[in-house]
């Protein structure tokens, strides 16, 4: 028991986690749920794009919607660069969608590394805190455990630092562009998730208010304009608006956000960061892409 008390003597208190407050004008419910509503009001439409087959049909879908309403000259759609860790031409193909459906394009970084750059970091801190534990314990440090360093579900430090943060700065930025309204900026911020994917993304709700991101300046709603929608709906839009989708869906992919999240399980390490390493040569992966150009595509199936 001594010994067990020693161990944790010095041991700083935890910090508490000091609580955000929320601007007083900011609401707890949207004022409506209809789409062409939350339209109508909105000051601008933002439009998160990955670059994949539900950011494409979420975007020409809400474009199509604006178009009707005469505010397409609100939209932007803005995505959030994660560097070497996504498919290739990524960026450039949400530009290309951006310029065809008639509305600006915005592409966002993060300061301080790419999603890569920043895993590896995170692995070497999370290396140093596993051996300084280990031989505060007596033990031989050397095959200490690793807790992982890529992001997951239960940890989505990527999204903070390398998506919402920087969006939100671009929300700061396109807030100063209108001049002063004489209230808080109205941004309806689109996201493309749906229920189909995952039991957690079920439970979001359709519309919301995002109170984090919204201040004394603005009020951002969030909205989930495919929320509802199945892969067949999807793939619909997506043959209906005549915008180019990305290529690895023809590979066979189910999701090309980054290179991590993909269908095929041979997929799981990005070619072109693994050879930014030195672990793999420019032949093996240009032979390991001919290995998955034979899978149909999936408006095919």
């Amino acid at each position: 028991m001594t010994a067990q008390l020693a161990l944790f003597a010095g041991d700083p208190a935890p910090k508490k986690k000091r609580a955000r407050r929320i601007h007083p004008s900011v609401p707890d419910v949207p004022a409506t749920t209809v789409p062409a509503e939350l339209l109508r009001v909105a000051d601008w439409i933002l439009l998160n794009s990955s670059g994949g087959k539900d950011s494409q049909a979420m975007a020409s879908h809400v474009c199509d919607l604006a178009a009707k309403l005469g505010l397409l000259h609100r939209v932007v759609i803005v995505h959030a660069d994660l560097g070497d860790i996504e498919w290739e031409g990524t960026r450039k193909l949400a530009e290309e969608q951006a310029r065809r459906l008639g509305v600006r394009f915005e592409a966002v970084e993060a300061a301080g590394g790419d999603l890569l750059a920043r895993t590896v970091e995170r692995f070497f801190k999370l290396k140093a805190k596993a051996e300084k534990e280990a031989r505060e314990q007596g033990l031989d440090p050397a095959p200490a455990k690793v807790a992982p360093a890529w992001p997951s579900s239960s940890a989505r430090w990527c999204t903070s630092d390398l998506k919402r943060g920087p969006i939100r700065k671009l929300m700061t930025r396109l807030v100063a562009e209108l001049g002063d309204l004489g209230r808080p900026a109205r941004i309806l911020n689109c996201m493309r998730q749906r229920a189909a994917e995952s039991a957690p993304r079920a439970k979001l709700a359709a519309v919301e208010i995002d109170r984090p991101a919204s201040n004394g300046k603005r009020h951002v709603t969030t909205w989930r304009p495919i929320h509802g929608w199945t892969d067949a709906q999807v793939w619909k839009e997506i043959a209906r608006s005549g915008l180019p989708y990305h290529e690895a869906y023809d590979w066979g992919m189910s999701r090309v956000v980054d290179r991590t999240t993909g269908g095929h399980v041979e997929w799981r390490v990005p070619i072109r960061f693994v050879r930014r390493l030195g672990l793999l040569g420019r032949d093996c992966a240009q032979d390991n892409v001919r290995e998955r150009s034979d899978v149909l595509s999936p408006r095919t199936r």
